[in-house]
C-alpha cells in the first residue's frame, strides 16, 4: 500500500447495421441474445511513441506519491483541452489509443458505441466549489472547471462525465486519496467534488459544438438533502440544467450509490425510492436521451432482482454494476471507496445477478470493477455484461489501458 494520499445482457442490437452516434430503439423483450459484442477483424498496433508514453513516462508519472500525479494529470488534461480541435486531433491521432480499439461497435442502454469500453465516471468530474454562485462565477470568467472536457474523449472515445450532484460541492477535506499498486485497486474519500449541475451544465453548454458525438453524464443526489421530496425535486431540477443548457448527451446515468461522503445519505437503493428517482429523472430528460441507473456492490441476490424490475419500469434502459464499496484504508484510520481489482469478483457477480434478472426485459448491463486486462472484458461479457466502464486500468496500465484491454480480448476470443 502506498502511503501517499491520491481517485446487460450481451448487445440485442446488429451494430453492424447502425452508424456509431446513432441510438437504436431498445429491441424487444425477449428477442433472441447474441453471445456478445464481435470486434472486426483487424487490430492496430501502439506505435513507438504510445508505447514510450506508456512505458518510461507513465513509469516515471506513476512513481510520484498519487496526489502529486493525480495533480499533473490534471494539469496536463488542462493543457490539452486549450488545442483547438485540429491540433488535438493531431496529438490524439499521434498518442491515443482510441483508434486502436475502436473497431468494435456495441449496443448498450440504447446507445451504439464504437467500442464496449467507457470511461467511467469520476475521473472527468471537475473542480469542487463550496458554493453555485462560487462556481458560476468561475464559468462566467473563463476557468476550466472539467479538466478534461475535450482531450480525454478524443484520446479515449467514450467517457461519462460526473458525478454532478444539484449544488456544488467541495468534497471531504484531508486525506482523500490512496494506491495500491500490487493489487491494482484504489481507495477513494473525494466526496462527491465536483462544480454542480447548473455550473457543469452552462460549461459545457457553452461549448456544445465541441462536445464528442458520444458521451454520458451522471447525476447523484446531494447528501446534504435529507427529505425524499427535496431530493427528488433537486435531481430532477439537474437533469433539466442540461436539458436547458441545449445538451443531449448520449445517455444520462443516475447514481444511486456514493459510498464516500462523510455525510451519510439516505438510501435511494430501495425498489420504491429507487424507482421514484429514476421516474423524475426520465420525465425531465427527452426521449432521444437514454437513462441508466448505477448500483452499489454486494446487494442481496432479491435486493439486486426487486431493484432491476423497479428500474425497468421507471424507464431505465441500462444498470451499471457497480460503483465503489466503503472499506477502511490499510494503516489509515479512515474508510474510503475501494475500486479496481479488488471490486472485481463483487462486480462480476452483481453483473450475473443483474443480467438473470434483466431476462425478458430490454434494460441491460454494464459492468463496473476491476477492468484492466482483456480477460476481465471477456469475463464481464460472459457474465451477461453489453458493455464495461473503467477507471483504474488507467492507473495501472497507463493510457493506453483501453487498446491493452481490447487487444487481448480480441486474442482470446481469436479474433
Amino acid at each position: 500500500m502506498e502511503t501517499a494520499s491520491r481517485t446487460g445482457s450481451p448487445s440485442r442490437t446488429d451494430p453492424s447495421r447502425t452508424e456509431a452516434g446513432h441510438r437504436p430503439g431498445p429491441s424487444r423483450p425477449g428477442a433472441p441474445q447474441s453471445s456478445a459484442p464481435q470486434p472486426k477483424r483487424g487490430r492496430s498496433r501502439p506505435n513507438p511513441i504510445q508505447r514510450l508514453l506508456n512505458g518510461a513516462i507513465w513509469r516515471s508519472l506513476i512513481a510520484l506519491p498519487v496526489e502529486t500525479t493525480h495533480k499533473v494529470g490534471l494539469h496536463l488534461l488542462r493543457c490539452l483541452d486549450r488545442l483547438n480541435r485540429r491540433s488535438l486531433a493531431k496529438v490524439a491521432a499521434c498518442l491515443s489509443p482510441h483508434a486502436a480499439h475502436a473497431a468494435w461497435p456495441t449496443s448498450v442502454g440504447r446507445v451504439q458505441l464504437e467500442s464496449p469500453l467507457i470511461l467511467a465516471a469520476a475521473l472527468l468530474k471537475g473542480d469542487g466549489f463550496s458554493t453555485d454562485a462560487e462556481a458560476m462565477d468561475a464559468v462566467g470568467r473563463g476557468r476550466n472547471i472539467l479538466a478534461g472536457w475535450r482531450s480525454l474523449p478524443a484520446f479515449l472515445g467514450a467517457v461519462e462525465m460526473g458525478s454532478f450532484t444539484p449544488s456544488a460541492r467541495v468534497g471531504n477535506s484531508g486525506r482523500i486519496l490512496w494506491r495500491d499498486i500490487p493489487g491494482r485497486s484504489l481507495y477513494n474519500r473525494v466526496g462527491l467534488r465536483n462544480p454542480g449541475a447548473k455550473a457543469a451544465a452552462r460549461f459545457l453548454g457553452q461549448r456544445a459544438d465541441e462536445l464528442p458525438a458520444v458521451y454520458g453524464i451522471s447525476i447523484a443526489a446531494d447528501p446534504a438533502d435529507r427529505s425524499m421530496p427535496e431530493r427528488l425535486q433537486k435531481l430532477s431540477d439537474a437533469a433539466g440544467e442540461f436539458v436547458e443548457a441545449g445538451l443531449r448527451p448520449a445517455w444520462m446515468t443516475l447514481n444511486l450509490s456514493c459510498p464516500n461522503t462523510e455525510d451519510s445519505l439516505p438510501s435511494l437503493e430501495t425498489p420504491e425510492a429507487a424507482g421514484q428517482a429514476c421516474e423524475v429523472v426520465r420525465a425531465a430528460l427527452p426521449s432521444e436521451v437514454p437513462l441508466w441507473a448505477k448500483l452499489s456492490p454486494q446487494l442481496a441476490e432479491d435486493a439486486y432482482a426487486e431493484l432491476a424490475a423497479a428500474l425497468s419500469s421507471a424507464g431505465v434502459e441500462a444498470v451499471v454494476a457497480v460503483n465503489t464499496i466503503r472499506r477502511r484504508v490499510p494503516g489509515a484510520d479512515v474508510e474510503a471507496g475501494l475500486g479496481g481489482r479488488a471490486l472485481r469478483e463483487e462486480a462480476l457477480q452483481a453483473v450475473k445477478v443483474l443480467s438473470a434478472a434483466c431476462e425478458g426485459s430490454s434494460m441491460q448491463v454494464v459492468g463496473c470493477g476491476g477492468v484492466s486486462e482483456g480477460a476481465d472484458l471477456c469475463a464481464f461479457l460472459e457474465a451477461g455484461a453489453s458493455a464495461v466502464q473503467y477507471w483504474s486500468a488507467l492507473v495501472f496500465r497507463g493510457p493506453l489501458a483501453p487498446v491493452l484491454i481490447a487487444s487481448e480480448a480480441r486474442q482470446a476470443l481469436g479474433r
